[in-house]
């Protein structure tokens, strides 16, 4: 028996204009006050375009939208900063509380379509 190939389920994914390919999120500690994300979106693009995209992110705590903002994206990834004022902090196991915020990223195209990728799960560590 070969111990090559394709072992697992595959799938093909088809797109447009273009895609979110990666979101970086990372997080800054300022006491307990607030919490700074810098979020970097990178985006595949289908073809040559010289029209920008543009990408919303959003913050959620339970589902309410606590910071939220708009940034341009051309050929290096977009980059912007979101701000969680007094951040719910997360705990080990047995050590208190273990609040998530989601952060949304939402690509739109140059004409304002939108491509939205699944969210990511965010705690403030301690």
């Amino acid at each position: 028996m070969a111990s090559c190939g394709i072992w697992k389920n595959i799938s093909l994914e088809t797109f447009n204009q273009g895609r979110i390919a990666n979101v970086l999120v990372q997080q800054h500690l300022d006491g307990k006050h607030k919490a700074t994300l810098d979020v970097d979106v990178k985006v595949e693009s289908a073809g040559q375009t010289s029209r920008p995209f543009q990408a919303v992110l959003t913050v959620l705590e339970q589902g309410r939208t606590i910071a939220k903002k708009k940034i341009k994206i051309s050929n290096d990834p977009g980059r912007g900063q979101l701000e969680i004022k007094h951040p719910k902090l997360w705990w080990p196991a047995g050590m208190g509380g273990q609040p998530l915020y989601e952060v949304h990223v939402e690509l739109l195209d140059a004409d304002g379509n939108p491509s939205t990728a699944p969210p990511n799960a965010l705690g403030c560590a301690n």
